[in-house]
């Protein structure tokens, strides 16, 4: 018998004997072994094209809904930017900041937007390596009140203090949080609005949310800022705890670090007036640190 191949003629009679080292298709190992790869390759292209949910709540400039349903402010600029650099897909969602934690830590969501990092986080959360904003923690008070502090927590004894359920405001503040009685306020214009009914004399927040909230009461006027400040802190992303969404951290670990070293992260965060942390001061091309409060 002759084949034809391209006018080439090959007298395959000729042919030594084919050894096969391979199990026919006939034999059912054979059968189990290829439908097992077929799933593998499903499963890995599933996982590749999973939207992953980003998680927050209203966090002025870092976290942000319009009207329209659109996610803005600096965290939702950096993780679409993150995912298209690492060929992520994501989807976006905003919940009462309680209820966005437990996504997360429970693995219903992929993505926290924000958070401050304690020692009780880190044992629900996985962090990012950097953080990308830094808040100072303050004090406010009304305009006409006498009440001050000198910065020792024995200072603030007697005094009516109200603080956003749910939030940090850096460790020896929250070490001491208990023995000062602090009232709890569900958002930052509700515990403004304490302050301006007199029913406090402090508002504890971060300067960037509280900004905000003044600007939405519309009482510029009413609010100072009490001096020395309570600290600083810096706001990360975090992920579920376990080795499936590990992958997903060091993505955003080396879309960030990209960002950070090609100058665009400082960009964004002035574009959206957030202070860049005091440990990317120097990095890239990082502006010094600044920016609004």
């Amino acid at each position: 018998m002759k084949w034809t191949f391209f006018a080439i003629n090959i007298d395959v009679s000729k042919w030594p004997p084919l050894r096969y080292n391979c199990v026919t298709m006939s034999n059912p190992l054979f059968r189990l072994r290829i439908t097992s790869s077929i799933l593998c390759a499903l499963a890995v292209g599933a996982a590749q094209a999973k939207d992953f949910l980003v998680v927050g709540t209203t966090f002025a400039r870092i976290y942000e809904q319009t009207e329209t349903g659109e996610f803005i402010a600096l965290g939702a600029e950096l993780a679409r930017t993150i995912a298209q650099q690492q060929g992520l897909t994501l989807k976006f969602g905003i919940f009462p900041w309680a209820r966005a934690q437990e996504m997360v830590a429970n693995g219903n969501a992929d993505v926290l937007v924000g958070p401050y990092k304690t020692p009780a986080r880190e044992e629900r959360f996985a962090f990012g390596d950097q953080p990308f904003y830094q808040d100072n923690m303050v004090f406010y008070k009304l305009t006409s009140s006498k009440a001050s502090w000198d910065g020792s927590y024995e200072s603030l004894k007697g005094k009516r203090l109200v603080a956003v359920l749910g939030w940090v405001y850096g460790t020896p503040f929250d070490q001491e949080r208990a023995n000062l009685g602090v009232t709890n306020a569900i958002t930052v214009e509700s515990g403004l609005t304490m302050l301006l009914n007199n029913r406090m004399d402090f508002f504890v927040a971060n300067e960037r949310n509280a900004t905000a909230g003044v600007a939405l009461l519309g009482k510029y006027d009413r609010f100072s800022v009490v001096s020395p400040m309570i600290g600083k802190e810096v706001g990360y992303f975090a992920f579920p705890k376990d080795a499936e969404h590990e992958e997903l951290r060091q993505a955003f670990n080396a879309g960030l670090g990209k960002l950070i070293d090609s100058g665009e992260y400082a960009a964004m965060a002035k574009r959206f007036s957030i202070t860049v942390p005091s440990a990317l001061v120097g990095k890239g091309r990082a502006p010094k640190a600044g920016g609004a409060k």
